[in-house]
């Protein structure tokens, strides 16, 4: 019994400093890799712009997702500041979905469309955060076999 509590409190100790650690960067499910360089190529380039406008990376990933899944990104983000996201899907999509979650739960960014027939869809959306606090990406494809999509979120 006397050892009991301070093993406990060794356990909650490491879980919490655990979980800060992990809620400093943004979040998203993991993804398989990707062999679609193109996709990867793109994106860094739409990246190197933004970074030229003095925008900061919040997020970067590339990967396959499977059709219809819903992928999520949670990021920290300050009032005022500026977001730009670029959302590239690989020549197999059909169609895609990106959407916007704010820290009260209401969609600041909806968007779902068909993509390009045969080559890569380049999405670019903007938002101003109107309030600090977490917001949530969601993101999706359809397509009919493993395709490589890429994601970057820049901050100003």
């Amino acid at each position: 019994m006397r050892y009991l509590y301070p093993l406990l409190s060794l356990l909650l100790s490491g879980s919490i400093s655990a979980t800060a650690q992990q809620a400093q960067n943004a979040k998203v499910n993991s993804t398989e890799s990707c062999s679609d360089l193109s996709v990867h190529s793109k994106l860094v380039d739409l990246n190197k712009e933004l970074e030229a406008q003095k925008y900061n990376m919040a997020f970067f990933s590339s990967g396959n997702i499977p059709s219809k899944n819903l992928m999520s990104v949670r990021l920290e983000c300050k009032a005022g500041e500026t977001y730009e996201i670029r959302y590239v899907l690989g020549a197999h999509a059909s169609k895609y979905q990106v959407n916007v979650i704010d820290n009260n739960v209401r969609h600041i960014l909806k968007r779902k469309d068909k993509t390009n027939a045969g080559g890569l869809t380049v999405v670019s959306e903007r938002f101003v955060a109107k309030s600090t606090g977490v917001y949530v990406i969601v993101y999706s494809q359809q397509a009919k076999v493993n395709n490589c999509v890429g994601l970057s979120v820049f901050k100003k």
